[in-house]
């Protein structure tokens, strides 16, 4: 009686995308799953450890135990803090395992940890829903511009009243900043002075998209940009709402592309 094939018959390279289809499968919905996966073997451990850590989430509750395994985490690219979780001694512990991240892409969570993680880090895409001045992120005082050489893709949300500082930062032109999302919680009147400066420090910008809170700020807004703002043959301004945009996640690039364009209107 002939035996039956098993999965160790299968040739190497069939087995290895065999696993690495199911873990991928699990890496998002199931990581208990694909942690029970990564303990069958020394080799299924090395091949799906990097999808295992590829996403990590840090909040209060698990920052002490990812401090513990500091050399888990090279292969981590997306890294997510929850907003509001992180306490002082909490913040002390993100602090000592911050360099344990070195390979981040994107990174989302609030501005304290933001601050903490750049100098160690280096990301394309930054969101953070903390309320400051766009340009007071890019200062020396806080951190580098060096920092920032690989971010492209940035959300934050704007502080009321004046959204830049400095009107004069020429320094913005060396950001290699493609798509840039703002939160407006109100529609303020220099809010066409920032759009101009934008438009005009940042050479390689692709997409502004602003993003408001109500249908009814939303036409207020789109009606002054197109009142006040000289958007002749200017495709790069967008209006959106929050909901647009938080339904995806920002590894998607559809994340980035939500919106109505401001046309000019003659």
């Amino acid at each position: 009686m002939q035996r039956g094939a098993t999965f160790a018959d299968l040739p190497v390279e069939l087995g290895e995308r065999i696993i690495l289809l199911v873990a991928y499968q699990w890496a998002v919905e199931d990581k208990q799953s694909l942690a029970r996966l990564a303990r069958a073997s020394r080799a299924i451990h090395a091949l799906v450890r990097p999808i295992l850590f590829d996403r990590v989430v840090v909040s209060a509750r698990n920052v002490s135990k990812i401090r513990a395994v500091l050399h888990m985490f090279r292969s981590t690219r997306t890294l997510e803090v929850e907003p509001g979780l992180l306490d002082d001694a909490a913040l002390v512990d993100f602090y000592a395992c911050s360099s344990s991240f070195p390979n981040i892409d994107i990174f989302t969570g609030p501005l304290d940890a933001l601050l903490i993680l750049m100098p160690r880090g280096n990301p394309e895409r930054i969101v953070t829903r903390d309320k400051f001045h766009f340009d007071a992120l890019f200062t020396p005082e806080r951190l580098d511009r060096g920092h920032f050489s690989r971010l492209m893709h940035l959300r934050i949300a704007s502080k009321v009243g004046t959204l830049i500082v400095n009107t004069q930062l020429d320094s913005l032109a060396s950001l290699r900043l493609t798509h840039i999302m703002l939160d407006l919680e109100h529609i303020v009147p220099c809010i066409v002075d920032t759009v101009s400066l934008l438009l005009g420090r940042l050479p390689m910008l692709q997409r502004l998209c602003l993003l408001v809170p109500s249908t009814t700020r939303y036409k207020r807004l789109r009606d002054t940009l197109e009142s006040y703002l000289p958007l002749y043959r200017e495709t790069r301004v967008w209006i959106a709402t929050p909901p647009q945009a938080n339904c995806l996640h920002p590894v998607d690039i559809e994340y980035w592309l939500v919106g109505e364009q401001v046309q000019y209107v003659s």
